[in-house]
């Protein structure tokens, strides 16, 4: 396996023996990889998986995308797993009674809390679970003020008064003690809890009941090195967890793909687990060329980097303005759209719609709030003028059930601060006709025959023309041509250079998107522009004969079929249609006939033979041979 300098250095870094002293006080080696998009992490993890082939290695990550990525790569030392996945193996045997559904809820039921503690307001449940939310993620045995929401000294509310703020802190712990709880009828487990339950867990004792035997259970089972992805994006539970285990760590992570609300300090890998660690910095990029690098160095720079050449680029991309995609289209070039939101996403299919363009999605459809944007559709949309008698298709989403007509379904989401909501029905409005029902339902139809296709000849699937992801989804893999959504880049961000703090995390988002480029990328016109007003270098694009007839090239590690992968939902991924194994021919002899043939071929030679004359044959005892021996 050709590897570079930079990769060759850190391998041997993590692989180089310890001291007795460096054992004694870290348990074993503590290595920090900052590493930029593209920089061959995947590369680094699996040699290292190959030269420690002794070792009992688990790999963790918070996506499951990145995980079924590892998966196909990885060494079969190599456990691959999402934290949640860990988690919940572990808590299903601590807590079988309680878990012997597979259901876990994403949250609390609230009448189940007040089924519970008859006492409790409404308005205490609403503010203890505000508190368990924080507390989930950072560290602490159980609820406690430091969980509490910062107050607002705007608006001053319960937060700035103390009897408030201790009863619910009161009724997060009461809360959280019943969903720790083992008894099948406490509260139930949400993944966040789950989560959180294994991370304050130590090695216990259990019975598996299959077996009917007792274990001592780890919570990380007999791995001896951990190694972290994505460490931009974990807890400080977590980071406290794994810093508590006597084993190897190494963490890997970019700072500027933290896509997500968190502890600044761990999102910028500066947690105390990572600043005892050794730390190597992997800044060159095999993914995408010099003209996608100095983008991605100008949103890094914009977001706070002290560097303005934080990554090098070493492959071969261009970049162009939005119009691009049109060209693309022009030449039968397929290309990945990404978008921060949904609502965007669903615009940018209306628009194939309408150019009458083949569409895929990462992960499928399903995995979108696909029946929300229809049910709105279904609430908002005049009948049709042939359908006047029909019978409207129910609409299954319960709140939008409720609501007599778009304009209230709108004020509804708006009431419970439902962002997702408010877009999808600003959507609908801006585009309501009586087919728009029907064109969204056609895009479910679409995709679950291409499902089904590609369960049954996944080596061979449906062409499309673009395949629509959020960038959420599209983080850790990459694609050949990338449109990025304009949603990605709002005006305000390019006002002026310096941005507030609290905008960096559209800057992290838009420099995720752009980094799943490997050969051209579409941005919008504002970022380009706004480059050459300040005056930020950029690099010339290569000739265009370059892209033109460019294929799809077998990836070297995650193979051809990669994308296809992609687009298929996580639960059908499982499930494709595998090479069936060939069938013994009818000339080779099972081991049952062999050994049936041999034993009838014995009993044809003994026949006639007496029961004396078999039991002299018998092998002899030592007891006896030592008695013959004697006489």
């Amino acid at each position: 396996m050709k590897l570079s300098t930079e990769q060759k250095a850190i391998i041997e870094h993590i692989t180089r023996p310890l001291g007795d002293g460096e054992r004694a006080v870290q348990g074993g080696h503590l290595v920090n990889v900052p590493a930029v998009a593209g920089s061959g992490k995947s590369l680094v993890i699996v040699e290292f998986g190959r030269r420690a082939g002794q070792a009992d290695i688990l790999f963790l990550a918070q996506s499951r995308n990145v995980v079924d990525r590892a998966r196909g790569t990885l060494p079969s030392n190599v456990t691959a797993r999402t934290v949640y996945e860990m988690a919940v193996r572990h808590v299903r045997l601590t807590h079988k009674d309680k878990l012997k559904t597979p259901a876990v809820l994403g949250g609390i039921p609230r009448q189940q809390i007040k089924a519970r503690f008859p006492h409790v307001t409404s308005v205490e449940i609403e503010r203890a679970l505000g508190i368990l939310t924080r507390f989930y993620q950072t560290k602490g045995s159980f609820p406690e003020p430091m969980h509490l929401p910062d107050p607002d000294p705007q608006h001053p509310d319960w937060r700035n008064h103390e009897m408030d703020r201790k009863q619910a802190v009161s009724v997060a712990r009461d809360i959280w003690f019943s969903q720790a709880s083992r008894d099948p009828e406490s509260l139930p487990l949400t993944f966040d809890a789950i989560i959180k339950l294994w991370t304050l867990s130590t090695a216990e004792t259990v019975t598996i009941d299959k077996i009917d035997r007792r274990i001592t259970l780890s919570p990380l089972g007999k791995h001896d090195i951990v190694i972290l992805e994505e460490a931009q994006d974990s807890s400080e539970a977590l980071l406290d967890f794994i810093a508590r285990q006597r084993v190897s760590i190494i963490t890997f992570g970019d700072p500027f793909q933290a896509l997500r609300p968190g502890n600044l300090a761990i999102q910028q890998l500066r947690h105390p687990l990572h600043q005892r660690a050794d730390t190597i910095f992997m800044g060159e990029s095999y993914r995408f060329g010099p003209a996608v690098a100095g983008v991605l160095n100008a949103l890094t720079h914009k977001a706070g980097s002290q560097h303005k050449n934080r990554i090098t680029g070493l492959g071969t991309s261009s970049l162009h303005g939005a119009e691009q995609r049109f060209t693309w289209l022009e030449k039968g070039l397929h290309y990945t759209h990404i978008a921060d939101q949904p609502a965007s996403l669903f615009l940018a299919a209306l628009e194939a719609t309408r150019w009458d363009k083949r569409i895929a999605w990462v992960d499928g459809i399903s995995s979108y709030p696909v029946q929300l944007l229809l049910d709105l559709a279904r609430l908002g949309a005049p009948p049709k003028q042939n359908a006047m008698h029909q019978q409207p298709p129910p609409i299954q989403t319960p709140w939008v059930r409720q609501c007599a007509s778009l304009d209230a379904a709108h004020q509804y989401a708006s009431q419970r601060n439902d962002a997702l909501g408010m877009s999808l029905c600003n959507l609908v409005a801006n585009h309501l006709t009586p087919t728009l029902p029907d064109i969204i339902q056609g895009w479910i139809s679409d995709d679950h025959q291409r499902q089904q296709a590609m369960l049954k000849h996944w080596s061979a699937p449906p062409a499309r023309d673009i395949t629509l992801t959020t960038v959420i989804r599209a983080k850790g893999h990459e694609f050949p041509r990338v449109m990025i959504d304009p949603d990605l880049a709002p005006p305000h961000l390019f006002q002026q250079w310096a941005i507030k703090g609290s905008w960096r995390r559209a800057i992290h988002r838009l420099y995720t998107a752009l980094s799943r480029t490997q050969f051209a990328a579409a941005v919008p016109d504002v970022v380009l522009a706004h480059l050459d007003a300040h005056q930020w270098p950029r690099v010339a694009n290569p000739s265009e004969d370059t892209f033109d007839d460019l294929k799809d090239n077998p990836h070297p590690h995650f193979g051809i079929h990669r994308h296809t992968l992609l687009e298929m939902t996580p639960a059908h991924r499982d499930k494709r249609c595998l090479m069936a194994p060939a069938k013994k021919t009818a000339t080779t002899a099972s081991g049952h006939t062999s050994t049936r043939e041999r034993l009838e071929a014995n009993a044809k030679a003994l026949e006639g033979t007496s029961v004396e004359e078999l039991r002299q044959q018998l092998p002899m005892s030592r007891a006896r041979r030592n008695r013959l021996h004697q006489q």
